[in-house]
């Protein structure tokens, strides 16, 4: 409760100062968060909670996004997204993106100003530190392990990999992979790519003499 009143009096003050310096329409505001709650707190309808590997309760959070004259007011947007995401839209939103780099975050602007809008990402991977344990789709989400506090549960070590159907079960509270035989191979390949391709980068980090720090 501390949290959000503290939240909810420095956003008024930086809105206010804003408007003040003449500079509300030509800045863009964002609030969201990095991760879910730790255990102190309630993730909600979501399941886990931060450091839960591929779960929604660590994954899943606000975002809310202002700059008068360039979104409009009320838009809500449930096409996914993440916080990669923001490098690539702010360059873009500021008129130029980096050149001669690959990033894994995409241009999420359209979705910021247009209700309805798909996501630029055909599937989101999910990471436990450097770890990929799960892939995402709109509907779809198949997670390979499980984490509580400091214990990992490799679910795909011992066959129980779980397939979800998130637009019918949001809680994630059953694994439908049985039912739906397609869609499962679709995300075991989508996760295979996306394994082949952490591996190719760290190699080639590597051979380049780069160390990526783990926060």
């Amino acid at each position: 409760g501390d949290v959000v009143q503290e939240i909810d009096a420095n956003v008024g003050k930086m809105l206010a100062k804003l408007k003040a310096l003449n500079l509300d329409k030509d800045t863009l505001v964002i609030v969201t968060s990095d991760n879910g709650p730790w255990f102190a707190g309630s993730s909600g309808s979501f399941r886990e909670r931060k450091g839960g590997a591929g779960w929604d309760g660590g994954y899943r959070v606000p975002f809310i996004a202002r700059q008068p004259g360039a979104i409009p007011a009320g838009i809500v947007n449930d096409a996914i997204a993440m916080n990669i995401d923001l490098m690539p839209t702010i360059c873009g939103w500021a008129g130029k993106l980096p050149p001669n780099i690959t990033l894994d975050g995409k241009d999420i602007a359209p979705l910021l100003q247009k209700k309805r809008t798909p996501s630029p990402h055909e599937d989101l991977v999910l990471f436990n530190n450097e770890k990929v344990v799960g892939i995402r789709t709109q509907d779809w989400k198949l997670v390979t392990s499980s984490y509580y506090r400091t214990i990992e549960f490799p679910l795909e070590q011992r066959g129980y990999s779980q397939l979800v159907n998130l637009k019918s079960d949001p809680g994630e509270n059953y694994d439908v992979s049985s039912l739906h035989p397609g869609i499962l191979a679709d995300m075991k390949a989508r996760l295979d790519r996306a394994r082949a391709s952490r591996h190719a980068a760290a190699r080639s980090a590597s051979a380049n003499g780069w160390v990526r720090a783990m926060c």
